[in-house]
């Protein structure tokens, strides 16, 4: 039995105080928490000087604590690990992370900044990223505080969740990665004031039934776009911005196609410049 209530609620048991559903000989669950949402400052020169009023969310999973550690680490190996543009990714049961970024993040490439990365027409999910993601998360992790001092550069929340939930949370995060990162974009171009890393966190979590940290609402300018206390405010900006990238992305779609010019492919066929138009 437990001392206190579960931090995982009623999902494994009707009763707050089981532990480990009433199973202690076959499992352990020596906190009932797994996932973790990690805040970082930003890895510029320039924007970090502005934690932890602005910074960087993602989510980071790991081994400690599961009452099945060989079952998610056979997940992890089975699915897990990526190459991009020619880079190996393993795969790390003990440090697996995800970011949701804007696309300059990934190649350096500011075509699709319509308006800065305030506005962008792409997103991309960065994925073990040794650095900052996998070290600032090993780094808050090992220090076990929800609240660092802020040289740290870092804050990490533990999230109530069954080793069920955890591993339904990144299979979806995997499948997040694989169809944002192929072109398909369905969670939509990266926007600061609307569709940002912290959204993008809430999301998964939320919709794999998880709970959102307080706490983490009054991150990242007061927690614009987590339906934090400044959110509501910085919709008006966040409209106003868009309606500015868009009318952009509309002039350089038109430059762009006005300038191509038609070539000959060896079978004679034309062709237009997109592959949707053949």
């Amino acid at each position: 039995m437990l001392l206190s209530p579960d931090p995982a609620g009623y999902r494994d048991s009707a009763n707050l105080y089981a532990y480990c559903a009433g199973d202690p000989v076959n499992c352990s669950d020596p906190k009932g928490e797994a996932v973790y949402l990690v805040y970082r400052k930003f890895n510029d020169p320039l924007l970090e000087k502005g934690y932890p009023f602005i910074g960087h969310f993602y989510l980071a999973f790991d081994a400690n604590d599961l009452p099945n550690p060989q079952h998610w680490e056979a997940l992890v190996r089975r699915i897990g690990g990526q190459t991009t543009r020619g880079i190996e990714r393993p795969f790390n049961a003990d440090a697996e992370t995800f970011s949701f970024h804007p696309t300059e993040v990934k190649d350096g490439d500011k075509r699709n900044a319509l308006v800065s990365n305030l506005y962008t027409d792409a997103s991309y999910v960065g994925y073990n990223d040794e650095k900052p993601d996998q070290e600032s998360f090993l780094r808050a992790r090992d220090l076990g505080a929800n609240n660092m001092p802020v040289d740290e550069g870092v804050k990490i929340w533990r999230i109530p969740a069954s080793q069920e939930q955890q591993e339904r949370l990144y299979v979806n995060a995997i499948a997040q990665r694989n169809i944002i990162n192929s072109g398909l974009n369905t969670s939509g171009s990266y926007a600061l004031g609307k569709n940002n890393c912290g959204s993008w966190a809430q999301w998964m979590l939320l919709h794999a039934g998880l709970s959102w940290p307080l706490g983490a609402s009054f991150c990242n300018l007061g927690g614009v776009g987590i339906h934090g206390p400044t959110d509501i405010p910085a919709r008006g900006l966040a409209a106003a911005i868009g309606v500015v990238g868009e009318a952009r992305k509309a002039v350089r779609n038109f430059v762009e196609s006005s300038t191509q010019v038609p070539t000959k492919t060896p079978c004679g066929r034309e062709w237009c410049g997109d592959a949707r138009g053949w």
